[in-house]
């Protein structure tokens, strides 16, 4: 078999709380599916084979697409064909210029990978998770090339990638949507620096997390991965948590003080004192 490029360690010093946050909650299938199934084209999705999904061990990023990219990659039938479905997390908080061209070598690391394996080529879909502040727009490979006819075009790669600009949308967009739990996640990227929205929607960023979903192993670290992304970027004051404390019902409660204190245990907030 040939040599797969390994995935890093979500907690390595290399990798920030955005790409960690990024690995951890999109690790999760309900997160994965609810993507899919809201975000992605019905053409394609009533085609897919969602109770298959399954992650994948690889990862096609290499050492010239790790300042844009980190990834996660899903694998499932398309009709009777397998594919696979790679979300990348982009590190900017800008759109590059030409992602085509980034995701262009991702593709054909993931196809070189299979030839050196001597395995079928495997259609691979990417879509780029995008949270910056500036609107990313997207076009095609070939608007980017000057003096381009249909006879040039032939010459040029074709080929789509999917994009979530979060930037796009609202938190009420976000919520009629219906996308579950993929919500808490999305909600916490577009807002985790902003201390006020924090304090005075603390629950609603935690919409899903009911006692019973707390109580489950699976969601609890879901819950637990949000909490901590949320606070390595903001620092609250004892009466900032007593808001938050006061202002949310009980289980959660129960949830956010345990895991705040479990943080501060670990010294993972610094300037806190115990």
């Amino acid at each position: 078999m040939a040599k797969r490029t390994k995935k890093k360690n979500p907690t390595s010093k290399n990798v920030n709380p955005h790409d960690a946050f990024f690995k951890s909650t999109f690790s999760y299938p309900e997160v994965v599916r609810s993507y899919i199934e809201k975000f992605m084209d019905e053409s394609l999705v009533k085609h897919l084979d969602l109770d298959g999904l399954e992650l994948d061990n690889n990862s096609f990023i290499t050492p010239k697409l790790e300042e844009f990219y980190s990834d996660l990659v899903w694998k499932t039938r398309y009709k009777t064909t397998e594919i696979k479905i790679s979300f990348l997390f982009e590190h900017k908080s800008y759109p590059v210029p030409y992602p085509h061209v980034q995701l262009l070598r991702y593709i054909l690391e993931h196809l070189e990978q299979q030839i050196k394996a001597k395995e079928p080529l495997t259609v691979i879909i990417p879509i780029i998770i995008y949270h910056g502040s500036s609107e990313w727009q997207v076009r095609q490979f070939w608007e980017y090339f000057e003096g381009i006819d249909d006879t040039l075009k032939a010459f040029i790669p074709i080929f789509q990638y999917q994009l979530t600009d979060l930037s796009r949308y609202s938190d009420s967009e976000l919520i009629e949507k219906g996308i579950g739990k993929l919500l808490n996640v999305f909600l916490a990227m577009i807002h985790v620096r902003d201390v006020k929205y924090i304090l005075e929607n603390y629950e609603t960023i935690f919409i899903f997390a009911k006692e019973k979903d707390l109580r489950d192993t699976r969601f609890g670290n879901l819950f637990h991965s949000i909490f901590v992304y949320l606070f390595k970027y903001i620092e609250l004051n004892d009466s900032q948590m007593e808001q938050i404390s006061t202002n949310i019902h009980e289980p959660l409660k129960k949830f956010t003080m345990s895991a705040y204190d479990l943080l501060i245990e670990k010294g993972i907030e610094k300037g806190i004192e115990k």
